[in-house]
């Protein structure tokens, strides 16, 4: 598995997500995704699952992971994190074959010494996140990072952002009407989060190292990295994939844009 960030470890200890996902929002264009897609440099495409809504039966698509994720899906105890394993999965390997060319279950997935999962022999980038029941991945030609959260309003209880995040963004997510902190502390979360997957890096950096914005009034941006020289050539582009939902990505440069698809069942 690959390594956690704090974060992870914060949302699996305090914020397992509930099994909710209301109906998708309108936020950017979703559109049905295309059976061959090709990536322009100039794009990150994003494609979004539902993983409690499987397009074909769990042992179908269990035919599209490799004989390792076959494994380790038998391994979980329950039937619930089984399934949800299969479909996340099969989702990432039926898009990615797509770009490829290639069966799903022939995308040679790798995971490099940071525990980022990488192709084998392309330029293509990915990244995967999931929360409740919604996957998001995102594909490009560049180094990229990308997070998706469910918004829960008892997330404040928990004092997480004390914790983890930087006194700039305490301060700004404290300055917030009360009704706007929750939406407020997953759009710093997704955002932080999807910064350090774009580095690959991990538990290397301290969450408090950086600032990002946050506030609902103010664009998506990296504001500071008391650690990182390289700041200004990543850029921040925010991201709604359902109406209860936050989500992120950091990629490499600033002449992207984003392309939203709905995957739907096997390409």
């Amino acid at each position: 598995r690959p390594r956690c960030t704090p974060l992870e470890r914060a949302r699996s200890a305090s914020l397992a997500p509930r099994d909710l996902c209301p109906t998708m929002s309108e936020d950017m264009a979703w559109k049905p995704g295309p059976s061959s897609p090709r990536p322009r440099g100039d794009e990150i495409h994003l494609w979004r699952a539902r993983q409690d809504r499987p397009p074909r039966p769990h042992d179908e698509l269990a035919r599209h992971l490799s004989p390792e994720e076959q494994a380790r899906a038998a391994r979980f105890a329950f039937a619930r994190l089984t399934e949800q394993f299969i479909v996340a999965h099969a989702f990432v390997r039926d898009v990615l074959g797509a770009y490829l060319g290639v069966a799903p279950v022939e995308v040679p997935i790798e995971i490099d010494a940071q525990g980022k999962p990488h192709l084998r022999g392309s330029d293509l980038r990915f990244n995967l996140s999931h929360s409740a029941n919604l996957a998001v991945l995102a594909v490009g030609t560049r180094e990229l990072g990308v997070d998706v959260e469910q918004i829960r309003g008892d997330v404040l209880r928990e004092r997480i952002a004390e914790r983890f995040f930087s006194a700039l963004e305490v301060q700004a997510l404290n300055a917030l009407p009360a009704e706007q902190q929750a939406a407020g502390f997953f759009s710093c979360w997704t955002r932080k989060e999807a910064y350090l997957k774009a580095l690959g890096t991990g538990l290397r950096i301290a969450l408090d190292r950086f600032d990002v914005s946050l506030g609902p009034d103010e664009p998506a941006r990296l504001i500071a990295d008391r650690g990182n020289d390289d700041l200004q050539a990543w850029k921040l582009a925010a991201f709604t994939p359902d109406r209860a939902f936050r989500g992120a990505v950091v990629a490499r440069g600033h002449d992207w844009s984003l392309r939203g698809f709905d995957w739907s069942g096997p390409l």
